[in-house]
């Protein structure tokens, strides 16, 4: 939750990576912290805007941030109403990751059958 008090404090995203990367061994996590505040603007429908941000940092931050959004859609609707048009804007190896991590947090976390997630 520490990015979003960074966020309160007025740090822009690229500001709020720059602390995160400072955090040693919590670095991806916190990266996932910003992911799941960006959450809310993959929601109002700006999923161009946040998956840009994501898209941008080293592989590792990247999957972080995208496995933060992504689970934030998901616990918000427990479909893929939002996450896959979401994952829809990345191509390649992130989209496969995007779609995977989602498809599995529905799956087993969030307990949505396979069919139900093909309905979406």
């Amino acid at each position: 939750m520490q990015t979003s008090i960074m966020d309160e404090f007025g740090l822009s995203e690229q500001e709020i990576v720059e602390e995160c990367r400072k955090a040693g061994g919590y670095r991806q996590k916190c990266v996932q912290s910003l992911g799941r505040d960006l959450g809310n603007d993959a929601r109002d429908g700006d999923y161009s805007y946040v998956a840009g941000i994501c898209s941008r940092l080293e592989q590792d931050l990247k999957e972080s941030c995208i496995a933060g959004v992504a689970y934030a859609l998901a616990d918000y609707t427990w479909d893929g109403q939002y996450v896959f048009r979401f994952c829809s804007k990345f191509k390649g190896h992130d989209a496969s990751y995007c779609y995977n991590i989602s498809s599995n947090y529905l799956a087993f976390t969030l307990l949505n059958s396979p069919e139900n997630l093909l309905d979406d």
